[in-house]
């Protein structure tokens, strides 16, 4: 059961997800497509970048450190596995997160799916660097 903190931690970073993918959709808006080619970049690297940068917080937040090891985010966890050598696949991480596996709960009822997608991302993002 999450505490108070946790929650409103959450829902802090929920507001944050939400708010940077609007500025960035936003942004988006305004932007002609003869753009994408002068900045070198992807077209979307920009939202899943955020996304990731959201997905530490809650990683953070919700205590995976405590199970996992992930170098990124300084998780020394010894129960689950270590995300640095297994280097899951978004999909995976999401339904693990979503569904539970084994000894690791379900987040279903803790995290929205926006903030298990943000944690996914971002795992899988860092995962092994």
């Amino acid at each position: 059961m999450p505490s108070i903190a946790l929650r409103s931690t959450l829902t802090r970073t929920a507001l944050l997800v939400g708010a940077s993918a609007t500025i960035a959709f936003a942004a988006g808006c305004g932007s002609s497509d003869s753009s994408d080619s002068s900045s070198g970049g992807s077209g979307g690297g920009s939202s899943s970048q955020i996304t990731a940068t959201a997905g530490k917080d809650i990683f953070a937040a919700a205590s995976c450190s405590s199970c996992h090891t992930l170098a990124d985010a300084g998780a020394k966890g010894n129960i689950g596995p270590n995300l640095d050598e297994e280097k899951p696949p978004v999909d995976e991480i999401v339904s693990k997160v979503t569904n539970g596996d084994g000894r690791m709960p379900s987040f279903k009822d803790r995290l929205t799916t926006e903030q298990i997608q943000a944690v996914a991302d971002y795992v899988a993002s860092v995962e092994g660097k």
